[in-house]
């Protein structure tokens, strides 16, 4: 029942869009409306779009235009503000401050309105969830139209690869599987169909035209895969009876900047001085004001934040997926662009990996050595334990485990999830 009231509200919404820009009279939209809701009544369905089109009324695309329309006002209507405010979460002064308090440091809307105090990083996540939600819904009634394309080779490799995943013994996991639909897709042409009432015809052609070369191009990902999966780092985690370890937080982190003074003054121009946003976990450190763009060979990270006070070597460190985005290995030299000028980096970028902070006296009572590998375990929405995590020891280090913002163990509402440092005897299985 729910289902077909918001069919018949998005359809009226359509249909509203399609009078105000002038494509549709209201007596054709009304007797569109009956014919939809006749069809329907018989157990056939058709978007109101394509009723009109039939007619003659407007053309498809005219309804292309209204879809679009009704996108982009789905879209407005689910912005973070927008709907903290509507959940009395958020006031409108508080909004407009974080607003532009977000133009002038370059941080997500969330982010900031967590460090100015307005709402909480768990209301945060779940205005973020519903966000999620609401647009998933919006999209899924736009692409219900049968105007809409749909790639067959994706649903056929999608229908073939995990009895072929089966077969060769690979990992079950989401990410492998995902990894290895993109590979095999990547390697097969594109098949696209414009009516979803001929789909089911051409899936079944192509499947008997090309289902040897789509099995064997899915072979191949999944083998790549599973010779180099990017999750072998991780160990199983521990049962519950596990007996912990030495407590410590496990942080996630974004890719940012620590620059040199020389090359603050040559981005941000002569005797340019930091201005610190907030202070980071770190003792002595903080999130500065400032950002800078990486220029990479195929694209540019931009509002990059820089880590300060200033150090004696200006460190680039990034994510995977930045890698990616940038076009280049970690070895090969960027360039960071400031508002006042460029520095060509010549140690290239530095990946964010897992890696534990400790100060000289604890390290001293917990008998670690600077470099050494040790065990961690993570406690976070996707528990993990992390094999041979090194050491960085230092006088004003706070105990503490950082990694990569893309490793799922710290996926979750906050930034921060409970960890233990696994020390020599501590069981993980």
């Amino acid at each position: 029942m729910t289902d077909h009231a918001d069919t018949a509200d998005q359809a009226t919404r359509i249909g509203q869009l399609l009078c105000q820009g002038g494509w549709l009279t209201q007596d054709q939209l009304d007797q569109a409306l009956e014919e939809q809701a006749d069809r329907q009544a018989l157990g056939t369905s058709s978007p109101l779009g394509e009723i009109c089109a039939r007619h003659g009324w407007c053309t498809m695309g005219d309804v292309a235009a209204a879809v679009r329309q009704q996108q982009d006002a789905a879209f407005r209507d689910t912005t973070l503000g927008h709907l903290l405010v509507t959940q009395d979460q958020l006031t409108l002064v508080q909004l407009d401050e974080a607003l532009a308090a977000q133009e002038e440091v370059h941080a997500p809307l969330g982010q900031v309105l967590v460090a100015k105090g307005f709402c909480t990083p768990e209301q945060v996540q779940a205005a973020i969830a519903l966000q999620t939600r609401r647009r998933n819904s919006a999209l899924r009634h736009l692409t219900a139209a049968a105007f809409n394309t749909f790639n067959v080779t994706e649903i056929i490799v999608n229908q073939e690869l995990d009895e072929i995943r089966r077969d060769e013994g690979a990992c079950s996991c989401d990410e492998c599987r995902a990894n290895a639909l993109a590979l095999a897709l990547n390697s097969l042409p594109p098949r696209y169909v414009s009516d979803h009432r001929l789909l089911l015809l051409f899936v079944d052609r192509f499947r008997a035209e090309s289902l040897d070369l789509i099995r064997d191009r899915i072979r191949v990902a999944v083998q790549r895969v599973r010779e180099h999966p990017n999750h072998t780092r991780y160990a199983q985690p521990p049962p519950p009876h596990a007996r912990a370890g030495h407590p410590l937080p496990a942080r996630r982190i974004e890719r940012h900047v620590h620059l040199s003074q020389h090359d603050v003054e040559r981005l941000f121009g002569p005797g340019y001085k930091l201005h610190p946003w907030q202070p980071t976990s770190q003792p002595g450190y903080f999130a500065a004001r400032e950002t800078v763009e990486i220029v990479g060979p195929q694209d540019t990270l931009r509002h990059v934040r820089v880590i300060g006070p200033p150090l004696r070597h200006t460190r680039v460190e990034a994510i995977g997926s930045d890698f990616y985005q940038l076009g280049q290995g970690a070895d090969n030299p960027v360039t960071l662009r400031g508002p006042h000028g460029t520095v060509d980096t010549k140690g290239g970028v530095m990946r964010i990996g897992e890696h534990l902070h400790v100060s000289d006296d604890e390290a001293s009572a917990l008998g670690l050595r600077e470099g050494q590998a040790v065990r961690v375990r993570v406690r976070g929405e996707r528990p993990r334990v992390f094999e041979a995590v090194p050491v960085r020891i230092a006088g004003g280090h706070a105990l503490e485990l950082h990694l990569p913002a893309d490793e799922p163990a710290v996926e979750g509402p906050s930034d921060v999830v409970p960890a233990e440092l696994l020390l020599e005897g501590d069981p993980t299985t």
